[in-house]
C-alpha cells in the first residue's frame, strides 16, 4: 500500500512541477502552488518515513 502511495506521490509531484513551471500572472495561485508542493514535500518525507519503520 505505501509504494502505491509513493507511485501516486510522485505523479502529483511531477503535475505540480509543471504547474509550477507555468506562468500563471496570479499570485493567489502561486502561493496555492507553494503550499501544495510543500504539503507534497510532507507527505513524501511521512511515507519514506513510515516505510523505514515498517523495514525494522
Amino acid at each position: 500500500m505505501l509504494r502505491a502511495a509513493s507511485r501516486q506521490l510522485e505523479r502529483a509531484e511531477i503535475y505540480m512541477a509543471a504547474v509550477a513551471f507555468m506562468d500563471l500572472d496570479d499570485r493567489e495561485a502561486q502561493r496555492a502552488v507553494g503550499r501544495l508542493r510543500t504539503d507534497l514535500e510532507s507527505l513524501r518525507r511521512y511515507l519514506d518515513e513510515q516505510r523505514g519503520a515498517i523495514r525494522t
